[in-house]
């Protein structure tokens, strides 16, 4: 058995002994978010949703004090004694008051804790100072750069690779530190909120923001967002599948690359132009048969009537067929052509009975 392994089954038997649960952290852990302490050294809860922190002591069967009003904005505030902290603080030899006073040391050591207790701390300060309104969640904001770094740490070592920071300059110059979390994080999250609500009950959730998680969900795991998180994740192969059709081919077409690449024509697009903007194909022609090469061929109207022009000179009279063929394009954007030449005097329209052809104004 490693170090690690020793100095976790430690742990979980201490937590044991003193029956603090990952409910227990999940509480303390809101000293982190809305939380302060007082003159004397007591944990203060201040928020207007309370209920289900008042939910959260009486299932823990500790007492509060409170709720009274806080504030104008009809903020309120429960407190709680330092001693009930007491137990837990002398597993890192520490005073209550000590731990409570300082959220990166109590950060520190919930760290430390097994992976339940670092989730409920999680869950805490998504409540506390998180959002679930916008496509990516917050998972913490906060002004102290310490707190937010050890909270960056947590949620790190619970989901890697799923965060993203936003830093937000007030007016007045300070800096306010945003933890993001993207498609998967939202996945991994509401995942891990199955598994803790079927342990632990509804309070293990995340309370009055849990709708909001849930509508992210829904929406990070429907068909759309799995299109794009496939588009997104098999971008380098997908771009690849189409620079290899040009091995053996001259074109390509968007609904060729619909069926190359097996994906909806939005994706396929967006695939295509990201290819544009790398200078790796070039756009032919546009709108529904638009066409792709890795060849820059001039499409403008001016070079495309100057290949009509030299047809005209060995040929003499050119269809609209005709035009279709030496241009590759389809029949309406010909007659665009075409009569744009006609406009400018450079071809004269023949009407043979049922038949309409072009030659070289005199």
């Amino acid at each position: 058995m490693n170090l690690t392994k020793i100095m976790k089954n430690e742990i979980e038997d201490r937590l044991s002994n003193i029956n603090w649960t990952p409910l227990h952290t999940r509480l303390i852990s809101h000293r982190i978010g809305d939380g302060t302490v007082n003159f004397y050294g007591h944990f203060v809860y201040d928020n207007k949703n309370v209920k289900q922190f008042l939910d959260l002591t009486n299932k823990l069967n500790i007492k509060v004090w409170g709720p009274i009003k806080g504030d104008c904005y009809s903020t309120k505030k429960i407190i709680i004694s330092k001693k009930v902290f007491k137990n837990f603080s002398y597993l890192f030899d520490l005073t209550s008051e000590k731990l409570l006073r300082d959220p990166v040391k109590l950060l520190d050591f919930i760290s430390r804790l097994p992976e339940e207790h670092k989730l409920q701390a999680i869950f805490a300060l998504i409540v506390d100072d998180g959002s679930c309104n916008r496509w990516i969640i917050t998972v913490f904001e906060d002004k102290n750069k310490e707190v937010f770094d050890k909270v960056k740490e947590l949620w790190d070592s619970l989901f890697p690779n799923t965060s993203s920071v936003y830093i937000y300059t007030t007016r007045k110059g300070t800096k306010v530190y945003h933890l993001n979390a993207n498609r998967e994080g939202i996945i991994l999250l509401q995942q891990k909120i199955f598994e803790s609500v079927e342990k632990y009950g509804s309070l293990a959730n995340l309370w009055w923001k849990q709708k909001d998680l849930d509508l992210r969900y829904s929406k990070a795991v429907n068909k759309r967002a799995k299109e794009l998180n496939y588009t997104k994740e098999f971008s380098e192969e997908n771009k690849q599948k189409i620079l290899g059709h040009f091995r053996k081919n001259k074109y390509i077409t968007t609904q060729a690359t619909v069926k190359l690449l097996n994906l909806s024509i939005d994706r396929v697009r967006l695939i295509l132009n990201k290819l544009i903007n790398e200078r790796k194909i070039f756009l032919i022609d546009a709108g529904n048969k638009s066409r792709y090469s890795l060849e820059y061929e001039d499409i403008s109207i001016e070079n495309r009537g100057k290949i009509i022009i030299e047809y005209l000179k060995t040929d003499k009279k050119i269809y609209n067929i005709d035009a279709m063929k030496i241009l590759n394009l389809g029949k309406e954007r010909c007659n665009v052509i075409l009569r744009c030449l006609t406009d400018k005097g450079i071809l004269k329209q023949i009407r043979d009975g049922w038949e309409t052809y072009y030659v070289l104004q005199d």
